[in-house]
């Protein structure tokens, strides 16, 4: 008897075991109170690879510009401006008046896709979008041949010929890139969009004050210092109407503002 009493004690101790064990799993929906516990909000851990991937990833230069008429879907990458230092204040229209520059009020028809201008005399990694413009007024400066096209520095860059100008310029370059592994249609159809120092994107049918400069090495005008010499008619204009001979250039140029700074258009 005494037997068969041990045996039916050790069932029930064992029964309370087993009980205890399940009451201590985890189970999501025994919380009352619909909370998840520390543990469950823990996030994963993140591994030395994978920080160091986000810090590579934090140190390229990311660009939300897009010009040349390219929707955003056709963007394969953003590439930032490196770091420039202007040898003027960029910010104050005098110091961009230099000698040989070129003062014209003009129209934008349209402009185009960016290309990569110059040789080994000029040759410089940033691309420049060609503007196809109706020039107004000559406002200041000498032009010895009528101007259709200026240039600005940054904009959309086909693949296709980004290739060409790193395989002709920086051998090995592209491979490093990983460009080369990309397939015609991505090269053919796809573009990288650049951001220019002081980048500005122009409007067709926009009209504006431009400062330009010859660049002999491929004969054409630049828009010097990039947007810091575009200016807008300001909105707060006064409705005058006479000529830039009749009011003179200084007062003439005073309706206007930069469109990156804001600034008047003072020369004085």
């Amino acid at each position: 008897m005494k037997k068969i009493l041990s045996i039916l004690l050790s069932l029930a101790m064992l029964t309370l075991v087993i009980i205890g064990c399940s009451s201590n799993e985890i189970n999501p929906l025994s919380d009352l109170d619909g909370e998840v516990s520390e543990e469950e909000n823990t996030p994963d851990a993140i591994l030395p690879e994978e920080l160091e991937s986000e810090a590579e990833l934090a140190d390229e230069p990311i660009l939300e510009i897009s010009a040349g008429r390219i929707s955003d879907e056709k963007i394969y990458e953003f590439m930032g401006a490196g770091r420039v230092k202007w040898v003027v204040d960029v910010n104050d229209p005098k110091n961009l008046m230099r000698e040989d520059a070129v003062v014209v009020e003009a129209k934008v028809l349209s402009y185009e896709t960016a290309i990569f201008v110059g040789d080994d005399a000029f040759l410089d990694t940033e691309p420049y979008t060609p503007v196809n413009i109706k020039v107004k007024n000559v406002l200041s400066g000498n032009l010895d041949t009528e101007i259709k096209t200026v240039y600005i520095m940054g904009g959309n860059v086909l693949i296709k010929d980004f290739i060409e100008f790193n395989d002709k310029h920086f051998p090995g370059r592209i491979q490093k890139m990983g460009f080369d592994k990309l397939i015609d249609e991505e090269k053919n159809g796809m573009y990288i969009s650049f951001e220019g120092y002081g980048g500005y994107v122009f409007t067709e049918g926009e009209e504006c004050v431009l400062i330009l400069e010859y660049n002999p090495s491929f004969g054409g005008y630049l828009v010097s210092f990039s947007g810091y010499s575009v200016f807008e008619k300001s909105d707060n204009t006064r409705s005058d109407l006479r000529s830039v001979q009749e009011r003179g250039l200084t007062d003439y140029l005073s309706d206007f503002t930069n469109v990156l700074t804001g600034r008047q258009f003072d020369i004085e």
